[in-house]
């Protein structure tokens, strides 16, 4: 083997060691490889095949291990290892990104409903199927969350799901649309703050409770004080 085969041929296995999810052996016109395309890149890549230093899809073995440890400064392993963490770090924001436009989109379309199941026909099935989205939050719901969130004796924010539960003692069958509804109703009359997630989108612990108000995605709640509106936290 020629020794652009053989560099060519520990470059591989310091990446497959690096990315231990598996990738091709020979890279193609838009797929990544651990080898290049060229008869070089080929001769490594059957090389490993035979000596057992790698599995087809592209997986380090023991065997390539030891053999790359014997054959390569770890420090130069260390720089590939960087790579592709940092390139994981660029994927999971990229994901995050798709999940706010995706959360968005979905509040948009169920905006949407609500505005087209209130010009159908007026018929008691179609009655019951708007309430699931859609409730008058400030005479029925709204009194109840403040009241739940002044009745809370913890110095940290509320976080949503704990709210919820809470109306749901007071308001059973309350939706989740409806208690966002509620949320959004109150935060415009200045009456409660809606503190963002800040943490990766991926930890938030229950999603489907986030709130999307423009670009951020609420998960805790606190209140405001006294107001002219604050009697109403007194009824439930």
């Amino acid at each position: 083997m020629t020794d652009k085969s053989s560099q060519l041929l520990l470059v591989g296995l310091t990446r497959a060691l690096a990315d231990p999810s598996g990738t091709a052996l020979i890279a193609g016109r838009a797929a990544p490889g651990l080898f290049p395309c060229t008869t070089a890149g080929k001769q490594a890549a059957q090389r490993c095949r035979d000596e057992g230093y790698l599995t087809e899809d592209g997986r380090i073995t023991d065997r390539g291990m030891y053999y790359l440890f014997n054959e390569v400064n770890p420090r130069e392993i260390l720089k590939d290892f960087v790579r592709v963490i940092e390139s994981r770090e660029k994927q999971i924001h990229e994901l995050g990104a798709k999940v706010c436009t995706l959360l968005a989109g979905v509040e948009a379309m169920r905006g949407h409903l609500c505005h087209t199941l209130a010009h159908l026909e007026k018929q008691a099935d179609l009655k019951a199927l708007c309430r699931d989205f859609y409730q008058r939050s400030d005479e029925e719901i709204a009194p109840t969350l403040l009241c739940c969130i002044a009745a809370r004796k913890a110095p940290d924010d509320m976080s949503l799901p704990e709210l919820y539960a809470q109306a749901c003692k007071f308001k059973p069958g309350l939706t989740i649309g409806t208690f966002h509804d509620a949320l959004r109703y109150l935060d415009a009359r200045g009456q409660i703050r809606l503190h963002p997630w800040t943490g990766p989108l991926y930890e938030v612990p229950q999603p489907r409770f986030g709130l999307l108000i423009g670009h951020q995605i609420s998960y805790y709640v606190s209140g405001c004080g006294s107001g002219p509106d604050s009697d109403a936290s007194q009824q439930v």
